[in-house]
């Protein structure tokens, strides 16, 4: 459960149009090892503000739509 202080960052990042470190966790399930990955080889955009990383809403969503995929339907005849 999130702690007082957690609950204002994250309301503090919404104005802001961001999501905070757990928000990003909790999306991606990913552990805080990988987030520091993504950031580091720049996969994700990010904000440091003071010692908190926020994550623009924006940049998320590309990146989300970036990861899109969809498989072209394959005639039954070509497999053959």
């Amino acid at each position: 459960m999130a702690t007082k202080l957690e609950q204002q960052r994250q309301q503090l990042a919404r104005e802001l149009d961001c999501c905070t470190s757990l928000d990003l966790r909790a999306l991606a399930r990913i552990t805080p090892s990988t987030e520091e990955a993504w950031r580091k080889r720049g996969l994700i955009e990010y904000i440091l503000f003071g010692n908190e990383y926020l994550y623009p809403k924006k940049g998320l969503a590309e990146k989300i739509q970036s990861l899109v995929r969809s498989t072209k339907a394959i005639p039954a005849k070509s497999v053959l």
